[in-house]
């Protein structure tokens, strides 16, 4: 019995401490967003940082993005409020390739980033391990936002036959 309980605690402290890391704070991400532009002010990844919807919004508000053309947001907590912020920063207009991989993102985000005007430039869009839908997927098929788009990864999400049929059946995205 003294055994079990032990191993009950034990599991349950690693399992909770290993789920929950804390969100940076807006000034670590100034200061990451910095040091990574330094390294190239055209593409900016940011790999495994627990942003969240907040810091994803902090993110989207910085001048400093004003001249990135590529943004990678891979695994970092990234949910429809955080997408919503992308789809709508003046500070995003030159986007040509957005990689929003392994977040939390939903058919409302997909429906923020098909309508977005400030994401009219995007050539690439990689939502691959999400959790958007079919009808997530038809918002991106009846999108008039995103002319210029040639890529869209929506692989690993939850699309079923209604909306993949509605994508390959799309005219909107003639260059897709």
């Amino acid at each position: 019995m003294l055994f079990s309980q032990w191993t009950a605690l034990w599991l349950s402290f690693f399992i909770l401490s290993g789920s929950t890391a804390p969100l940076m704070s807006t000034d670590d991400i100034e200061k990451y967003i910095r040091k990574k532009l330094r390294r190239n002010d055209k593409t900016l990844r940011i790999n495994e940082k627990p942003l969240g919807d907040r810091g994803t919004k902090f993110l989207a508000d910085s001048p400093l993005l004003k001249n990135v053309t590529g943004l990678v947001i891979y695994k970092s907590g990234v949910g429809d409020e955080g997408a919503r912020a992308i789809a709508e920063s003046p500070n995003l207009k030159n986007l040509t390739s957005l990689s929003l991989e392994n977040n939390a993102i939903t058919e409302a985000g997909a429906r923020y980033l098909s309508q977005s005007k400030t994401l009219a430039n995007l050539e690439i869009l990689n939502l691959y391990r999400n959790q958007i839908n079919d009808a997530g997927a038809e918002a991106f098929a009846e999108s008039e936002s995103l002319p210029r788009l040639v890529e869209l990864n929506l692989n690993y999400n939850r699309i079923r036959g209604p909306g993949a049929i509605r994508l390959l059946r799309t005219n909107k995205l003639s260059r897709l």
